[in-house]
């Protein structure tokens, strides 16, 4: 494959599951690849590890990747397939609509850190997988579909989309932030009963997604407060 077999998303939207002012109605959605986070120097930074290389169970490894977030002087091209393969252009995305997710300025940063940043923007599926093609191509010289990468991440982006609204009803009926991740995570690491698999990863599988999402919602409803 070529360096024209990059892909080109359909439109700006298409980028994202929210952009702007709208992130903070999913200020409990975990920190997931392709979040841009403004860091408290005026400088912000998009995360590049896969969700699963971000936590140790309920908890975030105390450093994540991040490639630093540069505004452009020029507008970004209509086709991704002639920009810089070091570049993916966040189109719209809050102050500017000229940023760009650089990957040769990594560093990282403390988790505790992150968790406290705003969020100027969230990834779509479609972004997550744009992202990482080129991440991937710029690192490696290889290119890989984004139907691939969307089959290693949906399973993830399901899950922080679910313990996201399993996380809020938890804390509406009084529990800590801490002891509703804890417990979720807990109920997500354990193996469904006829099932060879976890039933995190089983949100992977488009067959068992909904039974997955319904049972969590059951399982919230009836937590007690002390479990």
């Amino acid at each position: 494959m070529a360096v024209a077999d990059l892909e080109t998303p359909t439109s700006a939207d298409s980028l994202y599951t929210a952009v702007g002012d709208d992130t903070a109605e999913l200020a409990l959605r975990s920190l997931f690849t392709g979040d841009v986070l403004s860091l408290p120097s005026g400088d912000s930074v998009v995360l590049l590890q896969h969700p699963c290389s971000m936590r140790k169970g309920a908890e975030y490894r105390p450093k994540l990747l991040v490639g630093g977030v540069e505004l452009l002087a020029d507008k970004p091209r209509s086709d991704w397939r002639k920009a810089p393969v070091a570049q993916m252009h966040l189109l719209s995305c809050p102050p500017s609509k000229n940023s760009v997710a650089s990957f040769e300025d990594l560093d990282t940063i403390s988790s505790n850190l992150a968790q406290t940043c705003h969020r100027r923007a969230i990834l779509s599926m479609d972004g997550v997988a744009l992202l990482m093609q080129r991440w991937i191509y710029y690192s490696t010289r290889l290119i890989v579909p984004t139907i691939t990468l969307a089959e290693v991440f949906v399973g993830p982006f399901e899950e922080a989309d679910l313990t996201a609204e399993a996380t809020e009803t938890l804390i509406q009926r009084g529990w800590e932030l801490d002891a509703a991740s804890r417990t979720i995570d807990q109920w997500l690491s354990e193996t469904e009963p006829d099932a060879a698999s976890t039933r995190r990863n089983l949100l992977a599988d488009p067959r068992a997604r909904s039974t997955i999402r319904r049972q969590l919602r059951a399982h919230v409803r009836v937590c007690d407060l002390h479990d």
